[in-house]
């Protein structure tokens, strides 16, 4: 998944519910955001102002702000959401 900001990457820890922040030079942890149960799918939102977290047990989309780290949002879904690849809009031109 592409960084929304320069330097970072993201990745979800499944079993502690949360996202980890990590610097993508050193790869050394950067922070740890609290996210939902479960986390499981994870994109960069389209106009990488954060990134949109699918958290399977808790049936939620959280969204984290890149710059931040603060989640704006929780949005509740239907049962089980997961995703895996782009599931935030269209990425590019039709």
């Amino acid at each position: 998944m592409p960084s929304p900001l320069p330097g970072r990457g993201f990745v979800t820890d499944q079993y502690d519910g949360t996202v980890t922040v990590f610097d993508a030079a050193t790869l050394d942890p950067v922070a740890t955001v609290t996210v939902g149960d479960y986390p499981e799918g994870i994109a960069t939102l389209p106009d990488g102002s954060g990134v949109a977290v699918a958290n399977w047990d808790s049936d939620t989309l959280t969204i984290l702000d890149a710059k931040t780290l603060v989640v704006t949002h929780s949005i509740d879904m239907p049962s089980g959401p997961r995703a895996f690849g782009s599931f935030t809009g269209r990425q590019g031109p039709r």
